[in-house]
């Protein structure tokens, strides 16, 4: 059976969404007459609980961190840590949970083995007031020069051409 003092919180119906969401995004299910894989379970539908954004969203975001590289253990207490990270700076762990989850792909391509960098940038990103996606599209828009030159050049012309970029942007090389 699944009780124990440590699920006190976690219904049937709690196991059976978290199992219903592995399913939905790996395809298979977690064995649970293996010991880990029904701590695991139980311990997503607590952090779920706990920092207020559900089952699903604590197998998504598990999902995400282990997609960036972490194990199924470092995966759990980067989402303990992101959640308590989150309260500490006044950020809602719902919506920063939520925005590493919708941001998976750019974090990946930044943060791909580094999940506990990709935690804290998540955190400092909102702090600033922006998602993910949008950092990723302005480090996107900053590595592309000719992106970069064509702003300059119509900003400079927007600006009736009184404001000269080039010897800012020969400083920058």
């Amino acid at each position: 059976t699944l009780t124990s003092q440590k699920n006190q919180f976690a219904t049937l119906r709690d196991i059976q969404d978290v199992q219903s969401a592995m399913i939905g995004n790996s395809g298979k299910v977690f064995d649970l007459t293996n010991k880990d894989a029904k701590e695991l379970t139980i311990q997503l539908v607590e952090v779920g609980k706990y920092f207020g954004y559900g089952n699903e969203q604590a197998v998504l975001l598990q999902k995400t961190f282990e997609q960036l590289g972490a194990d199924k253990k470092m995966s759990l207490n980067l989402q303990k840590n992101l959640g308590l990270m989150s309260e500490m700076a006044g950020l809602s762990p719902q919506i920063v949970a939520q925005d590493l989850i919708d941001s998976a792909e750019e974090v990946a391509t930044y943060f791909s083995g580094m999940p506990d960098q990709a935690a804290r940038a998540a955190i400092e990103v909102r702090k600033m007031g922006m998602s993910l996606k949008q950092a990723g599209s302005i480090a996107q828009e900053m590595l592309n020069l000719e992106g970069f030159m064509t702003n300059m050049y119509e900003l400079q012309a927007m600006s009736g051409g009184g404001i000269d970029f080039s010897g800012a942007f020969e400083k920058g090389l």
